[in-house]
């Protein structure tokens, strides 16, 4: 199984089944939350890069891990402490458990690995969310409703009961906001586009080559065989 837990353990979770041998899968305990707006002129590529620059900007850890989904008007960002993963190395693609659990609509409370999570969604998109390892306390509850900026659904006074959720939802992968590609990418895609063509071109080569040596060799036993009709009068006469 891959879902690491806050002591560096890994649980048995139905959700191995989902992700790659090189994936991690993190504890919420782990991992912490921001929500970020875009303005209303911003979309697609601009707002990816957007995005990326606010997230950069807000990172909590000297070394930070990040996982940026796009949202209805901005994007949500997943981060996490590399330090601690580097004992897991080499890893493929992380996430935090929170995104594999099906999406809501207004506040809620989770049950965690690890802790309980207070969120709220908004339009099928996480805008915010609170982590705390014991059930929410009033006053924490209270602070988080006041956390959520401009909600269309209003929060209860009251925490409601925590509800648990499989980690079965892989549908957060087709918003991921990939990373550009770096100087040593496009280095690597360089010496890929070129190994390639020296591939084909060495192919083409030995086919040309092949075919030079067939007809060669063709017109030699053609030349034979009229050597042969010269020399030999009867094979001439028929």
């Amino acid at each position: 199984t891959r879902l690491l837990l806050e002591s560096g353990a890994l649980e048995a979770d139905a959700v191995s089944r989902l992700v790659g041998a090189r994936d991690l899968v993190l504890s919420r305990a782990l991992c912490r939350f921001r929500a970020y707006r875009a303005p209303q002129t911003l979309s697609g590529s601009l707002l990816a890069k957007a995005a990326r620059v606010f997230a950069e900007a807000h990172a909590p850890f000297a070394n930070t891990g990040m996982l940026i989904l796009r949202s209805a008007g901005g994007a949500g960002i997943w981060y996490w402490d590399k330090g601690k993963l580097a004992s897991f190395e080499p890893i493929g693609q992380v996430s935090s458990e929170s995104v594999w659990r099906e999406a809501g609509e207004g506040c809620r409370v989770v049950a965690c690995v690890e802790g309980y999570e207070a969120q709220y969604w908004q339009d099928g998109h996480l805008t915010a969310s609170t982590w705390r390892r014991q059930p929410f306390t009033a006053t924490q509850w209270n602070a988080f409703a006041l956390s959520v900026e401009a909600p269309t659904i209003a929060a209860p006074a009251e925490p409601p009961p925590s509800i648990a959720l499989p980690l079965i939802n892989g549908t957060w992968r087709g918003t991921v906001i990939k990373e550009p590609l770096s100087w040593r990418d496009a280095e690597k895609a360089g010496v890929t586009v070129a190994l390639c063509a020296a591939a084909v071109a060495a192919l083409f080569a030995g086919q040309a080559l092949r075919a030079d040596q067939i007809a060669h060799r063709e017109q030699a036993r053609a030349e034979a065989i009229q050597q042969t009709f010269r020399e030999n009068r009867d094979i001439a006469r028929a």
